[in-house]
C-alpha cells in the first residue's frame, strides 16, 4: 500500500493545493520560507484524525496519557491552523480540507475485500473536513454507486482499521523538542515490541508477572484498608491493581539506548541527528513487520554536521530499498534531491506544488551554481588524467548505443578529470550539492586507492560507484596499460625516438607513467613530455577504437560499460 496523492485546502499558508502526486521517495524542494514543510505538517496532521478516529482498544499498542496529550495537541487547531490572509474574509465557508487517496496492490485489496466485505478496485480515497468550531468531519470518497453504504460509522470505523492496521506513519519533524524526538523512537521500538505479544510464551510470561505482582499489591492494599478504617468507618475495601493495558504499554516502552562513541552515554544526552539517525535505522530494519511506513522527513539538514549528511542522506534513501517503506521529505538542500526520478522532487514555488521537468529546473529553484561544462549535466564519470578523459570519449562513443551517445553529445553525460587524488572528497561534495549522479574510475596505484577508501569510509561514495583500472600482471596501473601499444608506438618513435616494442616495455611490472619514465633515462624527462606521450595514447584510439584495448584486459572496460550504463539505467 502506498500515498498515491495528496490534497490540501486552506491550511496555514496553502489555500490550494490540489492533488499533488507521491512517489515511492518524494522530495519537497523550495527555497527557505516557502511552505514545503506545511505539507508534510498537513499530512501529519491527516494522518493523527485519521488514527484518532479509532478507538484506543483497536490499536496495536497504547497511548500513556502523556502520550495521548500530545497526540491531541498536535492535532488541527483552527486559530493556528487556519489561514490568517482569509480568516477575516467575507468568505462563508471557512473549513480546512485535506484528502489521502491511497494504492492498494491487488494482495492487499483481497485482503481488504474479505476483511471489509465491500470490492475495492484498487484505490481508495479520503476526505476530512476541519470546521471552524473544531468538529471535524470524515468521509470516504468513492466513484459509482454505494457511497452511502461505505459511510455508515461502522463500516467507515472498520475501513480505517484496517488502514491503520497496514501503515506505520512515522513524522520527523526539523525542529522538535527533547520529549518529542525521543518519542519517536521509544514509539518505533514499542511498536516492534508489540510483536511479542502473540507468543503464547511472552503470554504465560505476563501472567506469572501479575500473579506476583498481585500477590504484593494485595498486601499493601490490606495494610492500606486497615489503616484507613481507623479514621473513615465507611471504608469496605481498597483494592490496588496494574491495568492489563498499562502493564503491556509499560513493557514496550522506556527503553533506554546506550551509544558508546567513545563513553557510553543513553542517547536522550546525544546530537539531534543521531536520535534521527536512529529512529531512521529503525525503519530501515523493519522489514519482518507486517505493516508499510510512510515516513515524513521535515528538512533532514537541520543540526547536521556536514560530514553526516552523506550517512543521513544514505540512510533516507534505503529505507525504500525493498519497496516497502514511502518517504517524503521537505528540503532546501539539493544533496537530498532524488537524481534517479527527476519527476519525484516536487517543487515547491509562488504558492504551487508541482513535479520537476528537469535537473535544471531544480538547480534554479535552489541557486545552485554550476560550472559551464556541467549546466545540462546529469551523470559525471570523473578520471584522473585529461588524457584519460580524451581516451574514454573516444571508446565510449564506438562501443555505446546510440541512445547512450546521445548523452555524451547533449552534454548530460560528461567526463571529468582530476588529477590530485587529493581533491576526490571535495569533488565528490560538489558534484552531489550539483544534483549530479557520478561514477569513478580511477588509476590503481596507492594515493587513489587511500582517495578512494576515504570517500568510501565518509559515505560519499558506494562501493558499487568505482572501479580501478586493475591489471592482473602489476602491482600498480593506469589507464594506459589498458591500451595497445601496437596503435600508438610509431608515434611515439617518430617524435621522441623511443622504441616502445621492448621487453623493458612490454613485460614491465610497473605502472605505465614509471616504465616511460625508465626508457626516458637519457632525456630531460618531464611532467610536460610524460603529458605529451599520454595524449599520444589517447588521441591513437581514435580510428582504432575495436583493438585499442589489450585482450586481456577487455573486461576491465567492459566492466565499465557495464556500471555506467546501470547508473544511468
Amino acid at each position: 500500500m502506498r500515498l498515491l496523492s495528496f490534497s490540501i485546502e486552506n491550511f496555514r499558508s496553502i489555500t490550494t493545493a490540489k492533488k499533488i502526486e507521491l512517489s515511492q521517495i518524494s522530495t519537497f524542494i523550495g527555497k527557505n520560507n516557502e511552505w514545503k514543510s506545511n505539507i508534510l505538517n498537513a499530512l501529519n496532521i491527516a494522518m493523527k484524525i485519521l488514527k484518532n478516529k479509532i478507538s484506543r482498544s483497536s490499536l496495536r499498542y497504547w497511548y500513556s496519557s502523556r502520550s495521548w496529550w500530545y497526540f491531541d495537541r498536535i492535532m488541527y487547531d483552527w486559530e493556528r491552523d487556519f489561514p490568517v490572509n482569509i480568516k477575516g474574509s467575507r468568505k462563508k465557508i471557512k473549513n480546512t480540507e485535506f484528502r489521502l487517496e491511497f494504492e492498494f496492490t491487488e494482495e492487499e485489496s483481497k485482503e481488504f475485500n474479505a476483511y471489509i466485505w465491500k470490492t475495492l478496485n484498487g484505490i481508495l480515497e479520503f476526505k476530512i473536513v476541519c470546521q471552524e468550531d473544531g468538529n471535524i468531519l470524515f468521509e470516504i470518497i468513492k466513484t459509482g454507486t454505494g457511497t452511502k453504504a461505505w459511510n455508515v460509522e461502522k463500516t467507515k470505523n472498520k475501513i480505517l482499521e484496517y488502514i491503520m492496521w497496514k501503515i506505520n506513519f512515522v513524522y520527523i519533524p526539523a525542529v522538535r523538542t527533547e520529549q518529542q524526538a525521543i518519542e519517536t523512537i521509544e514509539n518505533l521500538i514499542a511498536r516492534e515490541l508489540s510483536l511479542l505479544e502473540n507468543h503464547e510464551e511472552y503470554k504465560e510470561a505476563l501472567k506469572i508477572i501479575n500473579n506476583i505482582q498481585n500477590t504484593a499489591l494485595n498486601k499493601i492494599s490490606q495494610s492500606v484498608e486497615n489503616s484507613l478504617k481507623n479514621f473513615i468507618s465507611d471504608i469496605k475495601e481498597v483494592d490496588m491493581f496494574v491495568q492489563e493495558n498499562r502493564r503491556r504499554y509499560d513493557f514496550r516502552r522506556w527503553v533506554d539506548i546506550l551509544i558508546n562513541d567513545g563513553t557510553k552515554t543513553s542517547i536522550s544526552y546525544k546530537w539531534d541527528w543521531i536520535k534521527s539517525l536512529v529512529a531512521l535505522s529503525i525503519l530501515k530494519d523493519h522489514n519482518v513487520w507486517e505493516w508499510v511506513s510512510i515516513i515524513a522527513i521535515e528538512e533532514p539538514e537541520s543540526h547536521l554536521h556536514p560530514w553526516a549528511i552523506h550517512s543521513l542522506r544514505n540512510v533516507i534513501y534505503s529505507l525504500t530499498n525493498d519497496n516497502k517503506n514511502q518517504e517524503l521529505i521537505s528540503t532546501h538542500n539539493p544533496i537530498f534531491a532524488n537524481k534517479d526520478n527527476v519527476k519525484s522532487n516536487i517543487i515547491v514555488n509562488n504558492w504551487k506544488a508541482v513535479p520537476a521537468k528537469s535537473i535544471a529546473e531544480i538547480r534554479e529553484i535552489l541557486w545552485v551554481q554550476v560550472s559551464d561544462d556541467l549546466t545540462w549535466a546529469r551523470y559525471v564519470l570523473i578520471v584522473e588524467w585529461l588524457t584519460d578523459k580524451i581516451g574514454l570519449e573516444f571508446l565510449l562513443m564506438y562501443f555505446w548505443s546510440d541512445k547512450l551517445k546521445e548523452l555524451i553529445l547533449k552534454k548530460m553525460f560528461v567526463i571529468q578529470a582530476l588529477k590530485w587524488a587529493g581533491k576526490l572528497s571535495y569533488k565528490l561534495d560538489l558534484l552531489m550539492a550539483e544534483i549530479c549522479k557520478y561514477f569513478v574510475a580511477l588509476d590503481n596505484d596507492s594515493a587513489w586507492k587511500n582517495a578512494i577508501k576515504q570517500a568510501v569510509d565518509t559515505q560519499r561514495l558506494r562501493l558499487s560507484d568505482y572501479i580501478l583500472f586493475d591489471i592482473w600482471s602489476k602491482k600498480e596501473s593506469e589507464f594506459e596499460d589498458m591500451i595497445n601499444y601496437n596503435i600508438y608506438k610509431d608515434q611515439i618513435f617518430e617524435k621522441y625516438w623511443i622504441n616502445v616494442e621492448h621487453d623493458d616495455f612490454i613485460k614491465s611490472k610497473t605502472k605505465f607513467s614509471k616504465t616511460i619514465l625508465s626508457l626516458f633515462k637519457w632525456k630531460n624527462f618531464d611532467e610536460k613530455m610524460e603529458d605529451d606521450i599520454k595524449s599520444i595514447v589517447a588521441n591513437s584510439i581514435k580510428g582504432h577504437e575495436n583493438k585499442a584495448i589489450n585482450k586481456q584486459d577487455k573486461k576491465i572496460f567492459e566492466k565499465l560499460l557495464e556500471w555506467i550504463e546501470n547508473m544511468i539505467k
